[in-house]
């Protein structure tokens, strides 16, 4: 945003990977069942 000329107060992180993190609190951890890691990652399961 730099190159633009247009300044960044910060920044926030929405989704990790395929992971939406909706209303995750800061620091915050969830557990991830395996269906829910199956429907995200089906390559790997």
């Amino acid at each position: 945003m730099d190159a633009l000329e247009l300044p960044v107060n910060r920044l926030i992180r929405l989704s990790y990977g395929p992971f939406q993190l909706g209303k995750l609190p800061k620091g915050a951890i969830k557990e991830m069942t395996p269906k829910s890691l199956s429907g995200q990652l089906p390559e790997f399961f």
